[in-house]
């Protein structure tokens, strides 16, 4: 029998990776990288950890309503698997160059 090969292997997410994964998939971006998001997994066991990056001259209230936005997203998407009941949210947002 031919050996597989490493992509080929098994994987199981967590219920964190998946949703983190998810999110990602659905996550705006700026058309000119004036802004973007990105989640991963808590090491907590419970948390989804948000990223948003921005340039130093955008709106804070746009970068505010912005992560807002992103918040919602993933209990929305908690929410469809009947994870939101258990999962936080740790929000970081950060100018480029901070």
């Amino acid at each position: 029998m031919a050996k597989k090969t490493l992509g080929t292997e098994e994987y199981k997410p967590t219920r964190l990776e998946w949703l983190a994964v998810m999110v990602n998939s659905f996550l705006p971006k700026s058309s000119d990288n004036s802004y973007y998001a990105y989640c991963v997994a808590g090491d907590d066991e419970k948390s989804i950890k948000l990223r948003i990056r921005h340039d130093i001259d955008l709106d804070k209230e746009f970068i505010s309503k912005y992560a807002s936005d992103v918040e919602g997203l993933i209990l929305a998407t908690a929410e469809m698997y009947e994870w939101d009941s258990w999962i936080n949210i740790e929000t970081v947002i950060l100018a480029k160059g901070q």
